[in-house]
């Protein structure tokens, strides 16, 4: 679930023009619905915090690394480089986001570990129905970044025009 919701946000920070402000208010939004929909009780509460808090400082530490050798290797690629610098890039991005999952599932089974088996459930069809909005969000943004024209469907328009009240 935590591991789901980092992706996303990453996702989203890297790929828009979406203030750190923004990203932080969404992922505790997010979090505060988990522990509703989990029905957590104090103490599992607080272990959770404990657990996000004890490796936040290393998560932080790896997706700035993250970022930095991901510009590093759009600017390789931006640049006439030969081929084996651009793979050599691509690995160490691949090592950090090792790292990072690694890190995450570890944060994951401790979570998995006060919880009730009911709570269990609840959490795996959490994460499942987040990963599949995930999808759907991926697949949505490919669609649209494909024809930049093309207007999104069922979105919502802000008329300016006031209605006039009319009496019967």
């Amino acid at each position: 679930m935590n591991k789901i919701i980092i992706l996303a946000l990453c996702l989203l920070f890297f790929c828009s023009k979406i203030s750190a402000h923004e990203v932080k208010y969404n992922y505790d939004n997010n979090r505060a619905t988990m522990y509703n929909a989990l029905n957590l009780t104090n103490e599992q509460t607080k272990i959770r915090e404990e657990i996000l808090n004890k490796n936040a400082k290393i998560l932080d530490e790896k997706y700035a690394k993250l970022k930095k050798e991901s510009c590093k290797l759009l600017a390789l690629k931006k640049g006439n480089v030969c081929n084996s610098e651009i793979l050599e890039q691509k690995k160490v991005i691949k090592n950090i986001k090792k790292d990072i999952s690694k890190l995450l599932s570890e944060e994951d089974k401790e979570f998995k570990k006060c919880l009730t088996n009911e709570q269990k459930t609840k959490y795996k069809t959490i994460q499942k129905l987040q990963k599949h909005d995930l999808k759907k969000e991926i697949n949505r943004e490919k669609i649209y970044k494909a024809n930049p024209q093309m207007e999104e469907f069922a979105k919502p328009q802000i008329s300016t025009c006031k209605r006039q009240k009319t009496s019967y």
